[in-house]
């Protein structure tokens, strides 16, 4: 991240609100200021996060600039969760006449 007289960004930091960056699972590249995952996600645990990605240049004393951007990530899902059934098989009976679309057996 530069700034307008291109100090390289020193400092660079995330925060996070309301579901953010509260157990540092998010880190900020020192030099790139790319956003990284420090650790895996998971969709069942938190669907999204809200960041505020803070950079400080490095400009004299007293005149380093810092700026702020919000970053919103959404965690996709996959199907890491195998499914459970309570038996082995399931078996049922139905009569022919039975109309389209009627429930004949929940597992």
């Amino acid at each position: 991240m530069l700034d307008s007289t291109q100090n390289l960004a020193t400092s660079s930091q995330v925060r996070g609100h309301s579901g953010g960056n509260q157990d540092g699972k998010f880190s900020v590249g020192f030099r790139d200021g790319v956003v990284r995952t420090v650790v895996g996600l998971d969709r069942e645990t938190q669907e999204e996060y809200t960041l505020v990605v803070e950079a400080i240049d490095n400009g004299p004393a007293g005149s380093r600039r810092t700026g702020t951007a919000t970053v919103f990530v959404e965690v996709l899902d996959v199907n890491d969760n195998r499914p459970i059934f309570l038996q082995n098989n399931y078996e049922t009976s139905i009569l022919e006449t039975v109309p389209r679309g009627t429930s004949i057996l929940q597992v």
